[in-house]
């Protein structure tokens, strides 16, 4: 386990301005170069008749999206402003919006912007239907009716980790407020935890300052406690606490980092009771899925991942 001057050496690939909700990330892990645009950036034909202006923004946040799944690659304000036609001054507020709500981030070192996992997800379900074979929903379905546990994908946003998937083993039932889009408080949640495990102690500091700040008495987080929980999760690997506030249920959390995108966590939540015997057969389930969406490929099924069961 790193001390604590080791992990203040190691600069945070995320960073959010205390200041500017807005999601600002390293996107690329690796060296990754995008494919040159197929088709050129300019002005997109709008249809003649007048927009509905009660709906014009909530039109034009969904012709951004469209707009990255045309030409593939990270784009700046104006090239988006000018692709579609709309002042940049609006395009930045939307941007800005999208950005806040975890549907896009931001490269703060090219100021380019591409969708987040949660946008991946808006269509995925029509995907799966289409493309049964490699599919990273099926793949996450498959996760989850292994382990017989929910399965849940997460991204930071702001003092927050926001869910940008879950998925449930057939014999459940959907949890009651587990669902995509929901936003649990970064220092209280498994996977919070786990997309924290690798910022520097100092940083973690200064997020732990803000979630108090914006906390109610009863939530206030104690500084060295949280470190020290922090430092064993670092230790192990992993990350293992109460779901959603309920000790009678777990999670086990590890975080992930696509080749291309925003860091990731995955997690697996349980009854506790199964912990004693099978916590070792979870999370080499859960670590051999993030091996996979980290690069390894979704084509190979879960009994094909090398995983042994205990």
């Amino acid at each position: 386990m790193s001390g604590v001057g080791q992990k203040e050496e190691k600069s945070a690939p995320l960073f959010v301005s205390m200041l500017n909700v807005s999601r600002e990330i390293d996107l690329v892990r690796r060296p990754q170069s995008f494919p040159d645009s197929a088709l050129p950036l300019r002005p997109r034909r709008r249809p003649r008749a007048p927009y509905d202006y009660n709906v014009k923004s909530a039109t034009r946040a969904l012709e951004i999206i469209e707009l990255f799944a045309i030409h593939r690659q990270p784009l700046t304000v104006t090239e988006i402003s000018s692709a579609l036609s709309i002042p940049q001054s609006s395009s930045s507020v939307l941007l800005h919006s999208l950005s806040s709500a975890g549907f896009i981030t931001r490269d703060r070192k090219t100021r380019k912007y591409i969708p987040s996992a949660r946008s991946v997800f808006l269509g995925n379900w029509i995907h799966d239907a289409l493309f049964p074979d490699g599919s990273l929903l099926a793949a996450l379905d498959e996760l989850s009716h292994a382990a017989q546990a929910t399965v849940r994908l997460g991204v930071r946003n702001s003092v927050y980790v926001r869910y940008v998937h879950v998925s449930w083993p057939r014999k459940n039932c959907e949890k009651r407020g587990l669902s995509p889009g929901l936003a649990m408080p970064i220092c209280q949640d498994a996977l919070g935890r786990a997309l924290l495990m690798e910022e520097s102690d100092r940083d973690i500091c200064g997020i732990i300052r803000r979630v108090n700040a914006e906390a109610d008495g009863a939530s206030v987080v104690k500084v060295e406690t949280f470190m020290e929980e922090l430092r064993a999760h670092r230790g192990a690997g992993f990350v293992e606490c109460a779901d959603l506030g309920s000790e009678r249920e777990r999670v086990l959390a590890v975080q992930l980092r696509p080749l291309v995108g925003e860091p990731l966590a995955i997690g697996l939540g349980l009854d506790s009771s199964r912990l004693p015997e099978e916590r070792d057969r979870l999370l080499q389930l859960l670590v051999g899925m993030a091996k996979k969406i980290e690069g390894a490929g979704l084509s190979a099924s879960i009994d094909q991942c090398d995983l042994v069961d205990a």
